[in-house]
């Protein structure tokens, strides 16, 4: 279950989900999880080449709501089932997915 430490809440389409990013040395990883829940995590990352990042040890961002909510929602139609028991879907994020954010 992903920690409410850390992590931050988002409703989306009147659904709640928490979610935290992570910075894994040039890639940008997202999880999201339905709080109080053992359901299906989703885990996207976003290549160093679609993000700005100088380096792999300083910060990443900004990963804002909105980022996230169409996360959610790109992970909903590839199939992620939040709840779900089956192990984490893990993602790709597709180049320019996040532009115009």
């Amino acid at each position: 279950m992903l920690a409410k430490k850390g992590s931050r809440g988002l409703l989306v389409d009147g659904e709640n989900y928490r979610w935290k990013a992570y910075n894994k040395c040039g890639h940008l990883l997202v999880a999201v999880q339905k709080p109080e829940s053992n359901g299906q995590m989703l885990i996207v990352t976003i290549a160093h080449d679609l993000w700005d990042m100088d380096q792999c040890d300083k910060a990443v961002g900004p990963v804002t709501p909105k980022l996230v909510m169409k996360l959610i929602k790109f992970g909903l139609e590839k199939g992620w089932h939040p709840d779900s028991s089956n192990g984490n879907l893990e993602l790709e994020c597709p180049a320019g997915f996040h532009e115009n954010l």
